[in-house]
């Protein structure tokens, strides 16, 4: 729901003239715009995230990594990117995703639904539900990406490290409540405190794990139940994430879709280079066509046959007067050969090796 919510209010703006960035772009490429980024969005959900991964590390394997895919990737992984902030900046924005977590909570208990892990706030564990979502969520797609892009590991997951064990050093020592960890961090200002684990404590008991509900299952933080986790459950022979299919979106997204064609007829106009593009594209085909056209090549056969024989027809049967008429037929002539040699550059591959010169030399 939030993500078709973010999706329609992005281009309930861009319907905006001061706000649209694309209204230069034809209606073909903002018909690719579009799809993009609907599908760019819609794979922010976490629901998508095993998905996601899956799909790219295939994409990689196989060395056929689209370029919608790899920003689908590069947007989720921002999405989550939290953890990977210097510390300070990651607790803060840490505060305030448990809040409204809570704030959540709260309504479900006053609705009578069932709580939703992390989100009871009579059994705050901030540290646990930061740690469970490094290892679960935020660490391994980083790692895929740092994969592909060397440089995340200096500038993403090495501040990512810190910043869980930070959150195990806090579980650690029991302090579990926001309280707790801003006072700790308080009077820990000035001193060296080591965030890292004693050796006798860096064993299995500190794993990461989220919270188990009454059959075992563990939760994910940010992660719906729902979510596919299996390989063999995902398409991944699905190259790119790009739906380029029209009709199958508008039938999905009926609103967005009266919202485009309200925009189609107002202020979109075509992009210079796709105007430029279109009419060169238009030229090129109505030469090939002439120059492959049968009226053109006779035309060139009946001037070839006037160039062989015209002129000894003439010194032996003409007169002063059919001179004149052979001075205007064989610039015609000329003029047709020249005309061929042109189109021929332009339109036929290799001609310029072999052929150029021989019509060049008979002209």
């Amino acid at each position: 729901i939030l993500e078709n919510y973010s999706a329609a209010y992005l281009f309930r703006i861009l319907r905006k003239k001061e706000c649209n960035i694309f209204a230069r772009l034809s209606d073909e490429e903002m018909t690719k715009m579009r799809s993009r980024l609907i599908d760019l969005i819609l794979d922010t959900d976490a629901k998508n995230h095993y998905m996601l991964m899956t799909r790219f590390k295939h994409g990689m394997e196989m060395k056929k990594l689209s370029r919608g895919l790899l920003s689908s990737l590069i947007l989720h992984v921002s999405d989550v990117s939290n953890p990977t902030r210097p510390g300070t900046i990651a607790r803060k924005w840490a505060y305030s995703v448990q809040t409204e977590f809570f704030r959540q909570g709260d309504k479900e208990i006053e609705l009578g639904l069932p709580r939703s892990p992390f989100m009871d706030r009579s059994h705050e564990n901030l540290p646990r539900m930061q740690v469970a979502f490094i290892d679960a969520v935020v660490h391994p797609v980083f790692r895929l990406l740092a994969d592909f892009l060397p440089l995340v590991e200096d500038h993403c997951i090495k501040p990512l490290q810190l910043n869980r064990a930070f959150y195990q050093s806090m579980l650690h020592r029991g302090i579990l409540k926001t309280e707790g960890i801003v006072n700790f961090i308080d009077k820990s200002k000035g001193k060296d405190v080591s965030f890292m684990l004693p050796s006798d404590c860096n064993d299995g008991d500190n794993d990461s794990v989220g919270p188990t509900d009454d059959v075992g299952e563990t939760h994910i933080p940010g992660i719906p139940s729902d979510a596919t986790q299996s390989s063999a459950d995902v398409d991944v022979r699905r190259a790119s994430v790009i739906s380029l299919n029209n009709s199958l979106r508008k039938e999905a997204d009926p609103e967005l879709g009266r919202v485009f064609e309200e925009q189609n007829t107002s202020i979109r106009r075509l992009s210079l280079q796709s105007t430029v593009m279109k009419s060169s594209n238009i030229v090129y085909t109505a030469m090939k066509r002439c120059l492959e056209s049968p009226i053109f090549q006779a035309l060139t056969f009946l001037c070839t046959i006037f160039a062989l024989f015209a002129f000894d027809f003439n010194l032996a049967l003409g007169n002063k007067r059919t001179d004149t008429i052979m001075d205007f037929a064989t610039l015609a002539a000329f003029s047709i050969f020249v005309i061929e040699i042109c189109l021929s550059l332009l339109c036929t591959k290799g001609y310029l090796k072999f052929f150029f010169w021989l019509d060049f030399i008979a002209t």
